[in-house]
C-alpha cells in the first residue's frame, strides 16, 4: 500500500508538472505575441513619424523652425522607445517604463496626444507584462494549485485590456485623421499669411509704408486664427517695429541732410580734443610708469646694498665689498649722492677690520680672468672667516688657495708677498692660541656689526622717504 500511495503522490504531482509547463508554454507564446504587437505599433510608430517627417518637409520653407522643434522632439521620444524596446527584450521593465515616460513628457511638451496615448498604452503592456512574469515566476517556485486560479483570472483581465486596447487604437486612429485635417488647414492659412508678409516686406522695400502696415495686419490676423502666437509676436515686436522706424527713418532724412555738415564740423572738433586728451593721458602714463621702473630700480639697489651688509656681517668681505662697488655705481648714475658717501664708509670700516687682503677692491677693468677672480676672493672670505672662528690649519689651507687663483692675476703680485707673510704669522701661531686675541675678534665683529646695523636702519628710512614721496 505505501509503494502505491507513492506511485499514485507521484501521478498527481507529474499530472501538475505537466499543466504547469503546458501553462508555461503558452505563457511563453502569449509573451512572443505581446512582443510581436508591441513591435507592430513601432512599426506603426515609425511608418506614422515617416509620414509626418515627409509633410514636415514638405512644409519646411514656411513653418521652418516650429516643425523643426516639434519634430525634433519627436525623434527623441522614438529614439527613447527603441530604447526601451531593447531594454524590455531582457525584461528590465523599470527602466523601460521611465524610457516611455520620458517619451511621454516630451509628447506632452509638445502637446502630441497620439504620441501620448501610445506611450500609455505601450506602459501600460509593459506594467501587464512584468506583471504577469512575477505571477508566472511566483507559480513555478511554488507549484501549488491556487496559483491556476489567480492566472485564470489574469488572463480574463488580459483579454479585457485587449479590447481596450482595440478600441484605444480605433480612438487613436480617428484622433490622428482629426489631427491631420487641422494640419491641413493651417498649412492653407498660414501659406496665405506668408504670402502677405512677403508682400508686406516687398511694398517695405519700395519705402511704400501704408501698403505694407495693411499686408502686415493681414498676415496678422491670419496667424491669430490659427494660434501662432510666435509669429504674431514677431510681426507685433519685429516687422511693424522695423516698418515705423523705417517709416520714421524715411521722414527725418531730409532734416539729418540739412544737419548733416554741421554735425560733421562738430565731429571733427570733438575728435580734435579726443586726441589731445588721448595724447596727455599717453604722457600722463608715461611719466607714472618712468617712475614705477625708477622706484623699482632703486629698491633693487638698497636690497642689493643690505644683502652686501649681511655678507660683511658673516666676515665676506671681499664678495660684500664688490657687490657695494657696483651698486655705488648705479647710485651714481640715479642721483643718490649720500648713499654713495654712506658705501664708501661702510668700506673704509671694512679695511679697518680685515685682516686679509680686500682684492675686490682692484677696478674690475684690470681683471683679466673673471673667474679665476671670484675663486680667488671667495677662497679669502673663506679665510677671514676661519680666521674669526681660530681655525688657523682652515686659514692657511684657504690662503693657498687664493694664492693658487692669484697667480694667474695681474693684479695678484701686489698681494702674494702679503699673503705669505700672513701664513707664515699663522703657522708660528699654530703653536699656542692667544684668547686674548679671540676676544678682540669677537669685539671688533661687533662693533663691525653694530656700525652696519645703524646704517642699515638709516638707510631703510631714506628710502622708505623716498619711496613715500615718490608717491606723493
Amino acid at each position: 500500500m505505501k509503494l502505491l500511495n507513492t506511485i499514485k503522490f507521484y501521478k498527481e504531482k507529474l499530472e501538475k508538472d505537466r499543466r504547469l509547463r503546458s501553462l508555461e508554454i503558452e505563457k511563453v507564446k502569449e509573451r512572443e505575441e505581446e512582443q510581436l504587437i508591441q513591435q507592430k505599433l513601432l512599426e506603426q510608430a515609425k511608418v506614422q513619424q515617416e509620414r509626418l517627417l515627409k509633410k514636415r518637409k514638405e512644409s519646411l520653407l514656411v513653418r521652418k523652425e516650429k516643425v523643426s522643434e516639434f519634430e525634433t522632439a519627436k525623434d527623441r521620444a522614438f529614439i527613447l522607445m527603441d530604447h526601451a524596446k531593447n531594454e524590455l527584450k531582457q525584461n528590465n521593465f523599470e527602466t523601460a517604463i521611465d524610457l516611455y515616460k520620458e517619451g511621454e513628457e516630451i509628447f506632452s511638451q509638445i502637446n502630441w496626444q497620439e504620441g501620448i496615448k501610445m506611450v500609455k498604452d505601450s506602459i501600460a503592456m509593459i506594467k501587464r507584462r512584468k506583471k504577469s512574469i512575477e505571477l508566472e515566476q511566483a507559480a513555478i517556485e511554488d507549484r501549488k494549485s491556487e496559483k491556476l486560479k489567480i492566472e485564470e483570472k489574469l488572463e480574463e483581465k488580459l483579454a479585457k485590456a485587449e479590447e481596450l486596447r482595440k478600441l484605444q487604437q480605433e480612438e487613436k486612429r480617428k484622433e490622428v485623421l482629426k489631427i491631420q485635417r487641422e494640419k491641413e488647414w493651417e498649412r492653407d492659412i498660414s501659406e496665405e499669411a506668408y504670402k502677405f508678409l512677403e508682400q508686406g516686406t516687398v511694398l517695405l522695400d519700395k519705402k511704400i509704408f501704408d501698403e505694407a502696415y495693411e499686408k502686415y495686419i493681414e498676415a496678422r490676423k491670419l496667424f491669430d486664427k490659427i494660434s501662432w502666437k510666435r509669429e504674431v509676436s514677431r510681426i507685433n515686436n519685429d516687422l511693424l517695429f522695423k516698418l515705423k522706424r523705417e517709416k520714421k527713418k524715411d521722414e527725418i532724412s531730409k532734416d539729418l541732410k540739412e544737419k548733416r555738415a554741421e554735425e560733421e564740423l562738430e565731429m571733427e572738433l570733438l575728435k580734435k580734443e579726443v586726441v589731445k586728451e588721448r595724447d596727455e593721458h599717453k604722457k600722463k602714463k608715461k611719466e607714472e610708469k618712468r617712475k614705477l621702473v625708477k622706484e623699482e630700480y632703486d629698491r633693487k639697489i638698497f636690497r642689493e646694498i643690505e644683502r652686501a651688509e649681511k655678507l660683511i656681517e658673516n666676515f665676506k668681505y671681499n664678495e660684500g665689498i664688490l657687490i657695494l662697488k657696483r651698486e655705488a655705481r648705479k647710485l651714481d648714475k640715479s642721483g643718490h649722492g649720500n648713499e654713495i658717501e654712506r658705501i664708501d664708509e661702510i668700506i673704509n670700516d671694512v679695511k679697518d677690520q680685515t685682516e686679509i687682503p680686500l682684492i675686490t677692491l682692484e677696478p674690475l677693468d684690470l681683471i683679466d680672468n673673471l673667474g679665476k677672480f671670484k675663486a680667488a676672493y671667495l677662497a679669502l672670505d673663506k679665510a677671514q672667516i676661519s680666521l674669526k672662528n681660530n681655525r688657523f690649519m682652515k686659514v692657511i689651507s684657504e690662503l693657498r688657495e687664493s694664492i693658487f687663483h692669484l697667480k694667474e692675476l695681474k693684479i695678484g703680485k701686489k698681494y702674494l708677498k702679503e699673503i705669505d707673510d700672513k701664513i707664515g704669522k699663522l703657522q708660528e701661531k699654530l703653536g699656542k692660541k692667544p684668547k686674548t686675541k679671540e676676544k678682540e675678534y669677537k669685539d671688533e665683529a661687533e662693533i663691525l656689526k653694530a656700525r652696519i646695523e645703524a646704517r642699515r636702519k638709516e638707510r631703510r628710512k631714506k628710502v622708505l622717504d623716498l619711496l613715500g614721496g615718490s608717491k606723493d
